[in-house]
């Protein structure tokens, strides 16, 4: 049964993706035994992968394996890196929790120096982890008050962008039509190591962003309100 990575707009409709697992486990669970129907139990034992990235040299591929869990009704990720040529893969950071959101997104990056980078599941929300490819200097890169939603790493490594929520006023008042805090983008040196700044104004929603070719700049797309695009 020879394996073949598909990949599936995230705006498919659930019908056409059962239609595709369906398809994809039926002759696993047919060869070599009396045809049965498809349980529930054969769809809950398929593993998904949400993410690859190959490296900028081109000799390794980093991903991520999510499987489903009944016991804690989600799906449990794992990272790992496999040489491009094919062999057997390496599971990275096992000790950590990678960050699973509802609807799954590239979060897996290569750093320019060889280095693979992944969100994890921290106590004040998701920070930015990073582990070499032989499973070793794992360490968390971001410490954002209120978690990173998503980042970008420099051309040259030596900065790292990333969206993070303002921290919200105490007590919250709730008031119909109010934003939530703004979504702004920081920028932190990571070699050698400083603070994040934020670079976008406090009461603009920053949505996306990117950095120049070079490294010396950047752009991203805001708005006065959440949830704009």
């Amino acid at each position: 049964l020879v394996n073949w990575l598909l990949a599936i707009n995230n705006k498919a409709s659930m019908r056409i993706r059962s239609a595709i697992l369906i398809l994809l486990i039926a002759p696993a669970v047919m060869h070599g035994q009396s045809p049965r129907k498809v349980t529930i139990d054969d769809l809950m034992s398929l593993r998904t992968i949400n993410d690859v990235e190959i490296s900028p040299a081109g000799d390794q591929i980093a991903y991520t394996v999510s499987t489903p869990s009944v016991p804690r009704n989600a799906h449990e990720p794992a990272l790992f890196v496999i040489p491009a040529t094919g062999g057997s893969p390496r599971q990275l950071a096992a000790s950590y929790k990678l960050f699973t959101p509802a609807l799954p997104a590239p979060r897996v990056r290569w750093r320019p120096d060889g280095s693979i980078s992944v969100l994890v599941a921290e106590k004040n929300g998701p920070q930015v982890l990073s582990v070499k490819p032989d499973n070793t200097g794992a360490a968390l890169v971001t410490s954002a008050p209120q978690g990173v939603s998503a980042y970008e790493w420099s051309p040259d490594g030596r900065f790292i962008a990333y969206l993070s929520r303002d921290a919200a006023p105490s007590p919250i008042a709730n008031k119909v039509g109010a934003n939530p805090p703004a979504t702004r983008l920081y920028i932190q040196p990571v070699a050698p190591p400083g603070a994040a700044k934020p670079v976008s104004p406090a009461d603009r929603f920053v949505d996306s962003f990117a950095w120049s070719p070079d490294g010396l700049a950047g752009a991203y797309a805001s708005a006065p309100v959440s949830r704009f695009l």
